[in-house]
């Protein structure tokens, strides 16, 4: 009997397309022109705490929407974002590293005349137009675009604003072309009793009015919540008031009264947003084609939440700064109630929506993340050497000196470039130093798998461990041209937490 190899080759090819759902989706997307690639719909909010949701371990505030995703979906025990707004939201839509895109903090930054370090004071304070962003790569696979609620790289805080002052078109160069949301929050002075919540679930509910059913959609809806000022409607306020939480004498939060009762009432008013979306969906019969990401920009607030047993807090390099809630539902394709502990970061999801979109990008693009693809099949563990962070600036709201971090396998180093804020004890107010300021280089390891909560320093312990790490983080700020600080003659130990803003070569309103 003669061997038909063609004809075996197109029995495994067909196999392959029964078994392997994203064989057999790309292979339909291809066939029908595009009409059965999945929607994606991606939820990003601001500073939420890794340990907020029931489903990673909050017992302050039930979440059964948010939840509802981790029972349908993938929970990611070990996920990342840079540890501040802005560049959380240039690494999304970039698929590159803040030390790739020079934008490392908000806004053009501030100013520290006198602190041990000269910090860099060139960096690009937007993204550019031409860096080809996510958006643009779905819109150009057939994706109809969407976007409503925080902006917040560059030019303005609110997509709302923008679009005032500009129109649409201020979005399109960035792929946001069928629907620009009218979403904001109140005047950041005034404590806002919705966070634009109900905006933002309306403009999404408007985009699904008004697309074309027979084209598949990418809906970005970055909310504001639960960025202080804290605020929430007085009907949920006071229900955790009478379970004995405090109202918050700060609207930008002072750790001293946190938990409090309106700091919960928002994140409980987001899980009810959350919820009326994941309803349209089921209601529109969207649910089943549509991937769902529910992620933080960033951790907790260290003035508003608490984030033990993680060390740290938004704007420093510590995981409670850097370690996200991150939620993935794809009924048919993520099997449910799946958790990964593999270690994720923010610039994974550019090509994450490339390859489930089976779109293209610029051969000039460079992307630094990886695709989740084969967690979320549960095919194979990621191929990923490290993972990186920079921020060459100092805040010393959030205790953040100049430093850059690096994450390879289960060790994590942080390297300080000149001088580092004792947090230990403090409980911080707004504008109000942030510690002791400890002047000199320094370089810490951790073990992340076996201390979490980055309580052992093993730089002394394990030297050839730390200098493996710390040669490749250079080699990578080397090779991405990062921006070093250097060392100020002009140092004055009395007066370093003083500070200048640096002025905006464009009308900019960034928030801490």
């Amino acid at each position: 009997m003669r061997f038909n190899f063609i004809g075996s080759f197109n029995i495994l090819i067909f196999c392959l397309y029964l078994f392997d759902p994203l064989v057999g989706f790309s292979q339909q997307s291809q066939d029908r022109g595009g009409d059965t690639k999945p929607n994606i719909l991606f939820v990003l909010v601001d500073d939420m705490g890794w340990n907020t949701p029931s489903s990673y371990g909050g017992h302050l505030i039930n979440t059964p929407n948010i939840d509802r995703l981790a029972d349908e979906g993938m929970r990611f025990t070990d996920a990342h974002a840079p540890s501040m707004c802005t560049p959380s939201r240039a690494e999304f839509l970039s698929g590159q590293y803040d030390a790739h895109t020079g934008i490392t903090e908000q806004g053009a930054g501030t100013d520290y005349p006198y602190a041990p370090l000269v910090t860099p004071k060139n960096h690009p304070n937007k993204l550019p137009e031409d860096n080809y962003t996510i958006a643009n790569m779905l819109y150009d696979a057939g994706y109809e675009t969407m976007i409503s609620g925080k902006w917040n790289v560059g030019d303005s805080y609110r997509v709302a604003d923008l679009k005032k002052n500009h129109g649409d078109k201020y979005f399109k160069p960035y792929g946001f072309v069928d629907f620009i949301g009218d979403a904001r929050d109140k005047d950041w002075d005034q404590i806002d009793k919705d966070k634009g919540n109900t905006e933002i679930v309306n403009d999404f509910f408007e985009f699904l009015k008004q697309r074309h059913s027979n084209k598949p959609f990418f809906a970005y809806l970055p909310f504001f919540a639960p960025h202080t000022p804290i605020g929430a409607p007085d009907s949920l306020v006071n229900k955790f008031v009478d379970r004995g939480f405090p109202r918050s004498t700060e609207p930008f939060g002072d750790a001293r009264e946190r938990p409090t009762a309106d700091y919960l009432a928002m994140i409980q008013h987001l899980d009810n947003s959350i919820g009326k979306i994941l309803n349209k969906l089921d209601n529109e019969d969207l649910a089943k084609n549509t991937l769902v990401v529910f992620m933080s920009d960033n951790g907790a607030l260290n003035r508003a939440w608490n984030n033990l047993p993680l060390r740290g807090a938004k704007g420093t390099l510590y995981e409670g700064g850097v370690r996200v809630p991150l939620l993935m539902r794809w009924p048919g394709h993520i099997p449910a109630k799946t958790v990964s502990n593999s270690t994720v970061i923010m610039v994974d999801m550019f090509p994450t929506f490339k390859e489930i979109s089976s779109a293209s990008v610029p051969k000039s693009k460079l992307l630094d993340g990886v695709s989740l693809v084969p967690l979320l099949t549960q095919k194979e563990p990621l191929d990923r050497e490290a993972i990186f962070w920079h921020r060459p600036q100092y805040i010393d709201d959030y205790g953040q000196t100049p430093s850059s971090s690096i994450r390879m396998g289960d060790y994590k180093l942080i390297h300080y470039y000149g001088d580092y804020l004792d947090t230990k004890g403090y409980l911080p107010k707004r504008l109000k130093p942030y510690g002791k300021l400890v002047v000199g280089e320094r370089t810490e390891l951790y073990n992340i798998k076996n201390d979490p909560g980055e309580i052992n320093d093993l730089s002394k312990t394990h030297p050839d461990k730390k200098q493996v790490l710390l040669d490749s983080l250079k080699s990578w700020l080397k090779g991405n041209k990062a921006m070093i600080p250097v060392k100020n003659d002009n140092f004055d130990n009395s007066q370093w937490y003083i500070r200048k803003r640096i002025k905006e070569s464009r009308k900019t309103k960034v928030m801490d």
